[in-house]
C-alpha cells in the first residue's frame, strides 16, 4: 500500500493526495486553477514531468512545506 512505503522510505516521499506519493525534490511549481491545486514534478535537467493533483485537505500542508524549502522569497 502507499501508506506502507510512506512508511519505510520516511521523508524522501511527501503524500499530496491519497492515491500519490510524490519525492519533494522534484516538485517544480505549485498551480492554482479555482480551488484545485496541483504540483508539477520532474527533472530540472529534461523540463519533463507530471501534473499531480494536490487533495483540499493537504493543499496548505504541500505549500508550508515548498515555502520552507525556498530560498529568495518573501511570505505576504
Amino acid at each position: 500500500s502507499l501508506a506502507a512505503i510512506e512508511v519505510s522510505l520516511g521523508s524522501t516521499l511527501t503524500r499530496v493526495h491519497r492515491n500519490w506519493l510524490v519525492n519533494a525534490s522534484f516538485i517544480r511549481e505549485l498551480q492554482r486553477d479555482g480551488s484545485e491545486t496541483a504540483v508539477f514534478v520532474g527533472s530540472a535537467l529534461d523540463g519533463k514531468g507530471l501534473v499531480v493533483p494536490v487533495s483540499r485537505d493537504r493543499a496548505q500542508e504541500v505549500k508550508e512545506m515548498l515555502l520552507s524549502n525556498a530560498t529568495g522569497l518573501r511570505r505576504a
